[in-house]
């Protein structure tokens, strides 16, 4: 993209990583990857799987530096437009958007995925009840049965109301879609 790289700035699409365990064994709120709340640049892509899947450019949870993979979009959150000046993001982009193109998938992903606040926090919060509950045998009881109750299909169970209080009392605060989640995760990595 050595022409992109002369000019000074490009319009890109920009998301945070949402603040969800993610993977088959998760220990931390993000990807193995990203870290919840990381800021991805979200590239035009080449394929049409309906933004299913996109290529991003994010700071790596490991080492810092810049990376472009694929995510999931359902992964993103807080879709916004901004100018991008980095030489380095810019270097790594294949495709530009231009501002229209890149406002109307912002608007568009907006409506399918709200923005979430704090998203550092909620994610030190998943991770906590993350150890807490593997941590204790107690925990990992209550775990079994909210996942249980939850894929009856029950809405929101007092056995997820329980799990909710055991945390709570630990001063783990946990949002009721975010904990359901967690839960149904933590079930299929304790089996």
């Amino acid at each position: 993209m050595s022409e992109q790289a002369e000019q000074a700035a490009y319009w890109c699409v920009v998301a945070n990583m949402k603040a969800v365990a993610f993977g088959p064994n998760p220990v931390s709120a993000g990807t193995r990857h990203f870290s919840a709340g990381t800021k991805v640049w979200v590239l035009r892509t080449g394929w049409g799987d309906g933004f299913e899947r996109a290529h991003v450019i994010g700071r790596s949870r490991g080492s810092r530096r810049l990376i472009r993979i694929v995510q999931p979009t359902e992964r993103l959150t807080n879709w916004r437009v901004q100018l991008v000046y980095s030489p380095a993001v810019i270097g790594l982009m294949t495709l530009s958007w231009t501002e229209g193109e890149a406002r109307a998938m912002a608007a568009s992903m907006q409506r399918h995925a709200p923005d979430e606040l704090d998203l550092r926090g909620a994610g030190h919060r998943v991770t906590r009840a993350i150890r807490a509950i593997g941590a204790d045998p107690q925990g990992r009881a209550l775990v079994e049965l909210a996942a249980a109750a939850l894929e009856q299909g029950s809405g929101d169970p007092p056995e997820l109301q329980v799990l909710r209080d055991w945390l709570v009392e630990r001063e783990i605060g946990i949002e009721p879609e975010r904990l359901a989640l967690l839960a149904l995760r933590q079930h299929r990595q304790l089996r």
